[in-house]
């Protein structure tokens, strides 16, 4: 029995990228990508896109959430949420796409959103999640190797909050205060220890050519 493995669908994604050429432009493309070299790899593989799931939320109110990929395989169904910043390149407006300082955050909002799915605390058609893949990437070597020190409890919206190699994201014992979203009382828990490793997927000899990525799996 063929193993689901999101590194060969790295590998199978840049293979996709050589013959492009090119940059993903924004997240979706990259979400378009995955999929096709998921199915390129699994032919049987059920494949959907932007999935909801509903939680349950601390006001009591049911909120819909989504999930970017989801795949079943064998009897086994696999949630994935990508993250990507691209730094360098231009809207449809002219105006340069920069992100935010959001993107730590929003990072970890995925893994505690997986740890849920995987636990059992949320649901995606009443179906069993057999594991759970947090994958990033960007051309932005800022959140690479920035030294901020970001091993705190509480984030600050006015810095860059990088994830270097070899950081290491949850493992927490009381929830994280995240000051961007300290009006609507979120607040982020992930029980897990995840090691960050920022990889090499594909380069270009330009400016910002440089693309690296990170998965983080939750089982």
């Amino acid at each position: 029995m063929i193993q689901f493995n999101m590194e060969s669908i790295i590998r199978e994604m840049q293979e996709l990228t050589k013959e492009s050429k090119q940059l993903y432009f924004n997240e979706s493309d990259i979400q378009f990508s995955m999929a096709w070299a998921i199915k390129r790899l699994y032919t049987d593989a059920k494949i959907e896109m932007e999935v909801p799931i509903m939680s349950l939320d601390s006001d009591r109110s049911r909120r819909t959430k989504r999930v970017d990929i989801v795949v079943s395989l064998n009897g086994n169904v696999y949630a994935i949420e990508l993250k990507y910043r691209r730094k360098g390149i231009k809207e449809y407006n002219g105006r340069e796409m920069k992100g935010d300082n959001r993107d730590r955050t929003e990072f970890s909002r995925d893994l505690q959103r997986l740890e849920e799915l995987v636990c059992g605390k949320q649901e995606i058609y009443n179906k069993n999640i057999t594991a759970g893949y947090a994958v990033w990437f960007t051309n932005d070597s800022r959140i690479w190797e920035s030294k901020i020190n970001t091993n705190r409890n509480e984030y600050k919206d006015d810095e860059f909050l990088s994830v270097k190699c070899g950081d290491t994201l949850g493992g927490h014992t009381e929830p994280i205060i995240v000051k961007q979203y300290e009006q609507s009382g979120m607040t982020i828990f992930i029980q897990g220890s995840y090691a960050i490793t920022w990889k090499d997927f594909c380069k270009f000899d330009c400016v910002n050519g440089l693309l690296k990525y990170t998965i983080v799996n939750v089982h």
